[in-house]
């Protein structure tokens, strides 16, 4: 895993809802996201989006992508014993690896 610096300058109001922004920690640009049913625009490698607001989150979500013309895609079986994220901004740095899965790792803002 590796870390990624925290650009707080465009956070929004933490006491309302969960925050969550991308980072795309791969070598590959991303397009087509999707991220628990919200859209996000296509981002670079190396970037971070904009926040988007959630009413409900978790520590990992459904994610798919487009890299390299080929479609990814992580599918949580179920969020049973997990607890919703609490008010707040977070990252969630996604990656890919050799065998075609998404990489996520939630960071706290």
């Amino acid at each position: 895993m590796t870390s990624c610096s925290s650009d707080n300058d465009n956070i929004v109001d933490e006491n309302t809802n969960v925050n969550i922004r991308l980072f795309n920690e791969s070598r590959f640009d991303y397009e087509n996201i999707e991220v628990g049913g919200v859209d996000y625009l296509p981002l670079n490698s190396g970037e971070f989006s904009e926040y988007k607001e959630f009413e409900l989150a978790y520590r990992y979500a459904y994610i798919e992508l487009t890299a390299d013309e080929e479609p990814y895609r992580f599918q949580p079986y179920d969020f049973v014993g997990e607890t919703p994220l609490e008010n707040g901004s977070y990252t969630y740095s996604l990656n890919l690896d050799n065998n075609g899965n998404v990489l996520l790792e939630l960071i706290e803002d």
